[in-house]
């Protein structure tokens, strides 16, 4: 139950901590969809990242997860410009390389939202927006639930504001979707 405790109080510091104003100029830069949204994450949260790019990849176009060894994201940074926006995700036992790719995003992309923990990636000098989870957990282990939880309520928030547009892409996306299957069960027969 002291675990049970120690993560409740997480997910309450980390939304008690919460800018509404940030909240809201983030989801103003995910609803301009003449953006393109790209997310990468350092070695314990690119697992979030990835969830936040499953959401965003079904609610609006053009959303990238940039993924591979260090050398390859860094090729991402070729083709940045004023159209793109990079969501950037680091705790601490912060990934210098993650800082080291941001710093020079920073440069190309119109804005820069930090995921952190409370005590800020060094990455957080050249965001343009951060929000930060609570970590602490009872176990030897930072914990994500804060963070996650985090994400969540922007995916919320961002499906109520979009909604309409949202509703047709899901539609869409069932219509290939029943599609493809059908496709295949004719394959099968």
């Amino acid at each position: 139950s002291s675990f049970e405790e120690t993560l409740h109080r997480s997910l309450q510091e980390t939304f008690s901590s919460i800018s509404f104003l940030e909240f809201d100029s983030i989801l103003e830069v995910l609803m301009d969809r003449k953006k393109r949204i790209h997310m990468i994450g350092g070695e314990f949260t690119d697992s979030v990242a990835r969830y936040l790019y499953f959401h965003l990849r079904k609610m609006r176009p053009n959303v990238y997860m940039i993924e591979g060894v260090s050398t390859s994201k860094m090729d991402h940074l070729l083709d940045f410009s004023k159209k793109d926006a990079l969501i950037v995700f680091d705790v601490r036992r912060y990934d210098q390389d993650i800082v080291e790719f941001t710093a020079r995003a920073a440069k190309k992309v119109s804005s820069v939202i930090l995921v952190t923990d409370q005590w800020h990636s060094p990455a957080s000098q050249y965001a343009s927006y951060v929000l930060s989870s609570r970590v602490t957990s009872m176990s030897r282990w930072d914990s994500l639930v804060g963070m996650t939880a985090m994400i969540e309520a922007l995916m919320s928030a961002y499906a109520d504001r979009c909604w309409p547009d949202i509703r047709e892409r899901l539609e869409k996306l069932e219509l290939i979707n029943a599609d493809v299957h059908k496709s295949l069960m004719n394959q099968s027969t």
